[in-house]
C-alpha cells in the first residue's frame, strides 16, 4: 500500500512536539519498516528547509510545504500558485490553515503522481478540511482514495478542558474546521475508548463507529533504577506546562505533601504556554507562583528536555504523574511506564485504559487537588520494593497494549478494510448530525439522503475538454442555473454580462434588474427582471421555475468561465444541497481574496452575511414564506442563506476563486451588518418556529460565551438589544417548542 499521512506537527515542527507528532513519525517509520511505502506531508520553516526528504531506502518520503509561500506551477497548475489565496490565509483569524490549503494541493499531486492508496490526517487543526472540501465539490483527481482521521484531541476540547472556553474567532473557526473533517472523513481512529466514546457522544455518531487502536510505543527503552532511587527519587510531572494537563491541581496536591514530608522532590519538565490566549502570564510562572518561600527547595523546574536527557531525568523518578483534565491516550504515560515507572494518574482520559490501580500504578477518583493528594498519599505510602515491582510491571502491561508489531498490524488491518470499502463519506459535503432535537426533522425543507455514495460529478471539467462530466440529469427535472444581474449605477453591465456568456456550462436564463440606472438596451437571450407587479421573491420564483437554481450578482459582479458548471455540478451530486458559495476575489487591481465558509448552522444565524455570489436552489426558494418588500431586497440577496440553511438545507462553499469583483467596483462592504440583521429578524418572523428557537437560542445563550471578548458582539454580527428582545418576545409565544427545546439542549449537554 502506498499511505499519505498529513501533519504540521511532523518533527522538527514550528512548536514543541507533542502526542500527535511523536505518533506520526512512530506510524511512518513502522510501516516503511513493514515494506509500505509512506508520504508525510509536513510543514517547511527554517529548521525543516528541504521540500522533500527520502528516508529509510526510499520507503519514507517527507514533503514539506511553506504556509506562506505557493507550490510551484509544475506541480500541479496555476491554481496551487495563488499567492492571493496564502495571503488571504494568513491575514484571516485562522493562518494555520494555509497549510490545510497547501496540503490539499500536494496530496491531490501524490494521488495521481504516486498512486496513494489511503489518507491519514489528525483532527486537530483539520489538515484534512480543504482535502475533503475539494473533494466534496468537485475539484481535485478523479481517482479517489479514501480518507481517515485520528482523533488525539480538538480545539474545542482543548480550549473547554483549559477553561477558556470557545471566546475568540480563532477558536470557532478551527472548531468548524475540525468538525468538518470529523463528519466528512470515510472512518475515525482513536487511540482510546474514552476519547471514541466521547466523539460519538458529541458528534452523534452510532456507539461503535470508531475504530480504536493504542498508540505505538516506539523506541522508549526500559531504564534500570537502583534501590534508593525507589526510597527517595524525585516524583515526576514531564509535558507541557497547560491548564488542561491538570498542573496547577496537581500543584496544591504537592504542596500539601511537600508540607508534610520535606524529603519529597517534585520535578517539573515541559515547555511553557500561556495561562490563556488572551491574558499575560505563563502556566510555569503560575505554577511557580503556587509554591510557598519555605518549600522552594523540594520543587524544580525544567524546560523540555530532548529524549537522552527525558530518559536520565526518568532514570532518577520512582513514579511519573499524568493529572489531566481531559486528555486522550498521553504518550507521556506511554513513555513512564515503558521505562519503568509506575504511573499516578486522573480518570479523566485514557490513562485508566492503561494503568490498573495498585498494581501497574494509581488512578485517582477525580482530578480535584483533594483526590489527588488522597492518591498521591498512597503512591508515597508505597514500599520502595513494591514500587519496583511495580515499574516492572508498567512497562510489560503498556508494551503488551503498545506493542509496535501488533499496533502496526492491526493499522495495516484496518487501512487495508478501509481501501477495499473505498471512499463514502468523503464523496459529499458533510453534514453535521446531532445539532437539532428529534422533533425539528419535520420542520426541515430539504429531502432526506441516506446513501452516501454518489454518480460522477456533474461539475468536474476534465483539461481536455470545456464540457462538464457526469451524466445528463433527468429531462423531467429541472436544470443548470438561471443567473439575474443588478444594473449598478458605474459598473460596466456588458463586461458583466460577457462573462456570464462565456460560461462553459450555458445559464438557463439571464435577466437583468435595474436599479436606480436608465434602462440599457439588453442582448438578445437576456430578458429584464420584473420589478413591478409582484415581490422579488416571487420574481426570482419565476425566473428560477425552468432552472435548478438561480443566482444574483451585481454588474461589478465577473464569473469565471467555470462557475455554472461548478456550481451547477455541487446541486446535482447532492440534493440535500440548497446553498452554493465560492471564493470571492477583490479585483485585478487588489491583491485580496474573501473565502466565505460554508454556511451552516448555528453559524449562520450570527455571522455576517455572505459576500461573494450565492447560488439557491429553485427549490429551497419554493419552502420560504413570502417575504415584505421593504425588509429586504435584491440587494440582500446573499442574505437568503440564512433561512435556507435555517429550513434544514446544506450550505456548500467550493473553495477556489469562481468570481471576482471588478477593479473600479465600491470598496465598502457588500451587505453590512445592519442588512444581515434586518433579514435575521425578518426571517424569523416569516419562518417556522425552528427558526425561531434557533435565532433566539443560539444568539442569546449559546454564542455569548463564544464571543470573542476583545472585538465585543458588534464585532461578530450579534444582533443589537431590540432584535434580540423581539426573538425573546416571539419565544414565549411558543411556549411548548420553547419548552422542549431547553430541555434537548439540557439533555445533550449532560451526555456531553
Amino acid at each position: 500500500m502506498r499511505h499519505l499521512l498529513i501533519s504540521r506537527e511532523y518533527p522538527p515542527c514550528t512548536y514543541p512536539v507533542g502526542g500527535i507528532g511523536t505518533y506520526v513519525q512512530h506510524i511512518a517509520r513502522l510501516l516503511a519498516s513493514h515494506g509500505e511505502t509512506v508520504h508525510v506531508i509536513a510543514e517547511q520553516w527554517d529548521e525543516a528547509p528541504l521540500s522533500r526528504q527520502v528516508l529509510l531506502d526510499g520507503r519514507l518520503i517527507v514533503h514539506r510545504v511553506s504556509m506562506r509561500r505557493p507550490l510551484p506551477v509544475s506541480v500541479g497548475g496555476p491554481e496551487m500558485a495563488s499567492a492571493d489565496v496564502l495571503d488571504a490565509m494568513a491575514s484571516s483569524a485562522f493562518p494555520a490553515q494555509a497549510f490545510s490549503w497547501q496540503a490539499a494541493l500536494l496530496a491531490e499531486h501524490l494521488i495521481d503522481t504516486e498512486g496513494i492508496d489511503v489518507i491519514e490526517a489528525q483532527d486537530y487543526e483539520a489538515p484534512l478540511y480543504y482535502f475533503l472540501l475539494r473533494r466534496a465539490t468537485g475539484l481535485g483527481p478523479a481517482r479517489r482514495p479514501p480518507c481517515f482521521v485520528h482523533l488525539h484531541t480538538t480545539r474545542e476540547l482543548v480550549c473547554h478542558a483549559n477553561g477558556w472556553g470557545l471566546r475568540s474567532a480563532h477558536d470557532l473557526i478551527v472548531k468548524r474546521f475540525e468538525d468538518a473533517a470529523i463528519w466528512g472523513a470515510d472512518a475515525l481512529l482513536s487511540p482510546s475508548a474514552f476519547l471514541a466514546a466521547h466523539t460519538e457522544r458529541q458528534y452523534g455518531l452510532p456507539t461503535g463507529s470508531i475504530t480504536r487502536i493504542p498508540y505505538p510505543i516506539g523506541d522508549v527503552p526500559f531504564i534500570e533504577r537502583s534501590a534508593d532511587t525507589w526510597s527517595g527519587g524525585t516524583i515526576c510531572y514531564f509535558g507541557r506546562f497547560e491548564v488542561r494537563k491538570g498542573v496547577i491541581e496537581w500543584m496544591e496536591a504537592a504542596v500539601d505533601a511537600a508540607r508534610r514530608r520535606a524529603d519529597l522532590r517534585f520535578e517539573f519538565i515541559g515547555a511553557d504556554t500561556p495561562v490563556s490566549p488572551d491574558a499575560a502570564g505563563t502556566v510555569r510562572a503560575a505554577l511557580e507562583s503556587r509554591v510557598p518561600a519555605d518549600l522552594r527547595a523540594s520543587f524544580s523546574f525544567s524546560d523540555a528536555l530532548d529524549r537522552p536527557r527525558l530518559w536520565a531525568r526518568l532514570g532518577r523518578a520512582r513514579f511519573a504523574v499524568v493529572p489531566s483534565r481531559f486528555e486522550n491516550f498521553p504518550n507521556t504515560c506511554i513513555e513512564a511506564m515503558c521505562s519503568g515507572l509506575p504511573v499516578l494518574a486522573s480518570p479523566h482520559g485514557g490513562m485508566a485504559e492503561m494503568i490498573d490501580d495498585g498494581r501497574t500504578g494509581w488512578v485517582a477518583r477525580s482530578g480535584r487537588p483533594s483526590d489527588l493528594a488522597e492518591t498521591l498519599a498512597r503512591a508515597i505510602a508505597t514500599p520502595a520494593d513494591a514500587l519496583a515491582d511495580m515499574g516492572r510491571a508498567a512497562s510489560a502491561s503498556i508494551r503488551e497494549l503498545c506493542d509496535n508489531e501488533t499496533t502496526t498490524a492491526r493499522q495495516l488491518a484496518f487501512r487495508r478494510r478501509l481501501i477495499e470499502a473505498g471512499p463514502e463519506r468523503s464523496l459529499r459535503v458533510p453534514a453535521p448530525s446531532g445539532w437539532f432535537p428529534a422533533s425539528a426533522g419535520a420542520a426541515a425543507g430539504p429531502p432526506v439522503v441516506a446513501a452516501v455514495s454518489r454518480p460522477p460529478f456533474a461539475g468536474d471539467i476534465p483539461p481536455t475538454s470545456e464540457e462538464p462530466r457526469g451524466a445528463a440529469p433527468d429531462s423531467a427535472s429541472p436544470s443548470g442555473i438561471a443567473v439575474v444581474v443588478q444594473d449598478v449605477e458605474g459598473a460596466n453591465l456588458e463586461a458583466c454580462l460577457a462573462t456570464i456568456a462565456s460560461q462553459t456550462l450555458v445559464p438557463v436564463a439571464v435577466a437583468v434588474a435595474p436599479t436606480g440606472v436608465n434602462h440599457r438596451a439588453l442582448p438578445a437571450g437576456v430578458s429584464a427582471f420584473p420589478t413591478k407587479g409582484a415581490s422579488w421573491i416571487d420574481a426570482l420564483r419565476g425566473i428560477a421555475s425552468p432552472a435548478r437554481a438561480v443566482v444574483v450578482v451585481d454588474a461589478f459582479t465577473r464569473l469565471d468561465p467555470a462557475f455554472v458548471a461548478r456550481c451547477d455540478g455541487v446541486l446535482v451530486s447532492d440534493p440535500a444541497i440548497g446553498v452554493v458559495t465560492t471564493w470571492l476575489s477583490r479585483g485585478s487591481g487588489r491583491r485580496g481574496v474573501e473565502l466565505p465558509m460554508p454556511p451552516a448552522l448555528p453559524w449562520v444565524w450570527t455571522d455576517v452575511p455572505l459576500q461573494a455570489p450565492v447560488v439557491i436552489r429553485a427549490e429551497a426558494l419554493t419552502n420560504l414564506t413570502r417575504m415584505d418588500d421593504g425588509a429586504s431586497g435584491l440587494s440582500s440577496f446573499d442574505s437568503l442563506a440564512l433561512p435556507v440553511i435555517a429550513a434544514g438545507w446544506q450550505g456548500a462553499t467550493i473553495p477556489c476563486v469562481l468570481a471576482r469583483r471588478a477593479a473600479d467596483s465600491p470598496s465598502a462592504d457588500l451587505s453590512g451588518r445592519d442588512a444581515g440583521v434586518a433579514v435575521r429578524a425578518e426571517t424569523v418572523r416569516h419562518q417556522p418556529e425552528l427558526s425561531v428557537m434557533i435565532a433566539t437560542f443560539t444568539d442569546l445563550m449559546t454564542r455569548a460565551s463564544e464571543t470573542d471578548q476583545r472585538s465585543g458582539p458588534a464585532a461578530r454580527g450579534i444582533p443589537d438589544v431590540a432584535a434580540a428582545l423581539a426573538l425573546v418576545r416571539r419565544a414565549i409565544r411558543n411556549p411548548r417548542y420553547t419548552g422542549s427545546w431547553i430541555a434537548w439542549w439540557v439533555r445533550r449537554g449532560l451526555r456531553s
